[in-house]
């Protein structure tokens, strides 16, 4: 077996871990939302469950010997017609646990956490 061919396999199997944790990070960011949403019922606003549209999935993209995924949160992806708040100050609030919302702040974290973990354990399955 050639270098070349070692090297072209390697990004296919690199390639191949990066999109099985783009679909882990999808189901991953979904089950944050929910178990944010579960953390209460808020006294001074109503629920809009808008914060589902903060999910920011970008790649895998290859290029030369190197496969990308960006997978989190975006609150600037957010919008908001209450007049009182924009997208990311309600991002900014839920990160927080600010301005009187309810559920877990650290949600966020605990999510990305899983997402760097997922990879860890795809390349783990191909890269030994």
């Amino acid at each position: 077996m050639k270098i070349s061919d070692i090297k072209r396999k390697c990004l296919q199997d690199m390639a191949k871990c990066m999109s099985e944790t783009a679909q882990d990070a999808d189901l991953i960011l979904d089950e944050s939302f929910n178990q944010y949403y579960r953390g209460g019922v808020p006294e001074y606003y109503e629920r809009t469950f808008t914060l589902h549209n903060a999910k920011k999935i970008t790649g895998p993209t290859s290029g030369g010997d190197t496969v990308t995924l960006e997978a989190g949160y975006d609150g600037s992806q957010l919008e908001y017609h209450t007049g009182s708040f924009t997208g990311e100050q309600v991002w900014s609030a839920v990160s927080s646990g600010d301005a009187g919302v309810v559920g877990d702040p650290a949600f966020d974290e605990v999510a990305l956490e899983r997402i760097i973990q997922s990879a860890a354990d795809n390349f783990a399955k191909r890269f030994r």
